[in-house]
């Protein structure tokens, strides 16, 4: 049985590993002209968004404390609504949101949902579920 602890790990591996690709994703971005190309004070801004991105899905991953429960954890369908649904929607938004630039923020999430489906698979496979 998976303790509050083990989750909380994920949640916090998941953080930091997309917010390190996310700002290794900027710098490159950076050094090709696609974003933040003019010499202002605010041309470090897309490396607060990718942190910034990251902290909220974070935030938005604490569901993923329900799996603690047995009827939760024995449903692949409830179970993947607490890891995904949050995050997902949160990450939907933010690409709305950024109306000219819609693809950043959607690439901004991306490293932390593919890093949440990698842990989400562990976590069903030591269950004995997949």
């Amino acid at each position: 049985m998976k303790t509050p602890i083990k989750y909380i790990i994920i949640i916090a591996v998941c953080t930091l590993l997309a917010s390190a690709i996310n700002i290794a994703g900027v710098f490159v971005l950076q050094r090709f002209g696609v974003i933040a190309t003019a010499e202002t004070d605010m041309k470090n801004l897309p490396y607060g968004f990718a942190v910034a991105i990251n902290l909220v899905l974070a935030l938005l991953s604490f569901p993923v404390f329900f799996n603690l429960t047995p009827r939760v954890r024995a449903n692949v369908f409830y179970s993947a609504a607490s890891f995904f649904v949050l995050p997902l929607l949160a990450t939907i938004s933010f690409t709305l949101a950024f109306a000219e630039e819609g693809w950043f923020a959607a690439l901004l999430g991306l490293p932390y949902l593919i890093i949440l489906t990698i842990f989400f698979i562990g976590s069903r496979r030591s269950h004995g579920k997949i």
